[in-house]
């Protein structure tokens, strides 16, 4: 009897993977400022194409550490904790952006429909509550496709192993 031996993965790579994914949103923000459409609020969904790869990444790790498929509860966390720390690095940077940049945060204040009770603080928070959501949204629809990869590879090796 085999027993399988399951490998934590680090709290450093999912760190690392967090902090490249928060770069490449804070990357993304500041091409759209380059570009002029940073005051397009509506750009910021497309950070959801960060935290799918960030997310994606640690999960793929996990499951080629161990060999094994990834359980669903621990692959939620682990979506989970990556998200937390990649919304945490951009809202920080946000609530240190909109500090140093008034005339970005009074935009944001006209283009919001309670946009007279905002603050950088709040903003940053609000960020930090949308990242947080749609990453834990994001971690089902990834973990779907591994389960579909990984019963398609199964069904092949099986049909591979019949043909021999």
């Amino acid at each position: 009897m085999h027993t399988i031996i399951r490998t934590p993965i680090s709290v450093l790579h999912i760190c690392k993977t967090s902090l490249f994914a928060a770069l490449g949103m804070i990357s993304f923000f500041f091409l759209m400022k380059v570009f002029s459409l940073h005051s397009i609020l509506e750009l910021r969904f497309l950070n959801f194409f960060f935290i799918f790869l960030g997310v994606r990444h640690v999960l793929l790790h996990k499951q080629s550490a161990d060999g094994t498929s990834v359980k669903f509860h621990s692959a939620m966390m682990i979506g989970f904790i990556t998200v937390f720390f990649t919304a945490a690095l951009f809202s920080t940077f946000i609530f240190v952006y909109l500090n140093l940049d008034t005339t970005f945060m009074s935009t944001v204040r006209l283009s919001q429909p309670f946009g007279t009770y905002l603050t950088p603080a709040s903003s940053a928070f609000v960020t930090f509550l949308e990242g947080v959501s749609s990453g834990a949204i994001i971690a089902i629809p990834v973990l779907r496709t591994m389960k579909r990869r990984e019963r398609a590879a199964i069904a092949n090796e099986t049909i591979s192993q019949l043909a021999n």
